[in-house]
C-alpha cells in the first residue's frame, strides 16, 4: 500500500502504542457519545408526542 507520511497503514500493519491508544480512545467516547445522544433525543420525541397525545 502507498503510504503517504507515514499515515495509511496496509491490513497487516500495527500503528505504534500511542496512535492505537489514541485513536481507541477516540472511538470510544465517540460511540459512546452517539449512542447516549440517540437515547436522549429519542427519549425526548417520545416523551413530546405523549404530551401531545393527551
Amino acid at each position: 500500500m502507498l503510504k503517504k507520511d507515514g499515515i495509511v497503514l496496509d491490513v497487516h500493519e500495527k500503528p505504534n502504542i500511542i496512535t492505537w491508544l489514541t485513536l481507541g480512545f477516540q472511538h470510544l467516547f465517540a460511540m459512546f457519545g452517539s449512542t447516549i445522544c440517540f437515547i436522549l433525543a429519542f427519549w425526548n420525541y417520545r416523551l413530546k408526542r405523549l404530551e401531545n397525545f393527551n
